[in-house]
């Protein structure tokens, strides 16, 4: 039988432990997470069933009472210090992961674990990419940083500009992440209130349906659901171009135009009949008619 240290892809490590949270510190504002439900119940977990997902740590060798300072897992260790505290015989072998990294890659690795769990709010990721922005970086760079698309960070810069109440929307399902973009592209944060409550009546309860409502409620062009694009495609390849030519004026209008439909900021209905006007379309003859 084959060693499993031998196998392709297997590697030894050392696991590490330690055996009061106490010997970890964690530093105030550090965490992108600021909110801390259920450490009652999470503390009962642990109870029974010990610490299953490991603490991320880097060291401190500077400081022998607390050698670690925490990365990720703010939650779990005020769960923990629960436990602890209530019990002062409490006997347990903490499990964590020892990251090799200076402050800025605990930041990075901070963000990263914490856009991978569901609980991270809306209001905590604009917060994290704000925070980054005030430091200088750039989305791209940030999105790097954080192991995001460059697109995600430009929707939560735009999110920056939301109200509590649409953000908490979007967090509690109510709306659609596209609806609440919508609203805070298209709506002046005084009206943002009275504009999310009509987008979820328009929506008659259905998230599905908010993006639309958000649209026909501030009067924004939305990106097209593919079966809008065929039927706009459609509707174009099935006319008849009645002209010899069309002027290069005009044919760099359409294909902007064009390009804005995809994009979300203009109408297809728009750009069909703007079609109609410089490209002289008319619908194909029938096979009667031919």
């Amino acid at each position: 039988m084959t060693s499993i240290r031998k196998l392709e892809g297997v590697y030894r490590s050392d696991a590490w432990a330690v055996d009061s949270p106490d010997l970890i510190q964690v530093i105030a504002g550090f965490n992108p997470r600021k909110q801390f439900n259920k450490i009652d119940e999470l503390a009962e977990e642990i109870r029974g069933d010990g610490l299953l997902t490991p603490l991320w740590v880097r060291r401190d060798r500077a400081n022998e009472e607390q050698p670690f300072i925490l990365i990720a897992g703010e939650r779990r260790i005020r769960a923990l210090r629960k436990l602890f505290a209530e019990n002062s015989e409490m006997a347990m072998r903490i499990p964590v992961i020892i990251y090799d990294v200076d402050e800025e890659e605990a930041r990075d690795l901070a963000a990263k674990e914490n856009l991978e769990r569901e609980g991270f709010t809306l209001s905590e990721k604009v917060d994290l990419v704000r925070e980054y922005q005030k430091r200088a970086f750039n989305n791209t760079e940030i999105g790097t940083k954080v192991g995001m698309s460059v697109s995600w960070v430009d929707q939560m810069t735009t999110m920056a500009g939301a109200m509590k109440a649409v953000k908490n929307a979007v967090d509690e399902g109510q709306i659609s992440m596209e609806a609440g973009l919508i609203i805070a592209r298209k709506t002046k944060a005084a009206d943002q209130k009275a504009a999310l409550d009509e987008v979820l009546k328009v929506a008659g309860g259905s998230k599905r349906k908010t993006a639309k409502a958000a649209a026909q409620v501030t009067g924004a062009a939305r990106r097209p659901g593919k079966k809008d694009i065929v039927k706009l495609v459609q509707s174009l390849s099935q006319a008849v171009v009645n002209g010899d030519s069309v002027p290069t004026k005009d044919a760099r209008k359409l294909v902007i135009m064009a390009l804005n439909v995809a994009c979300g900021e203009e109408s297809g209905d728009t750009l069909l009949e703007t079609c109609r006007k410089h490209l002289k379309l008319k619908e194909a003859a029938s096979s009667e008619e031919q």
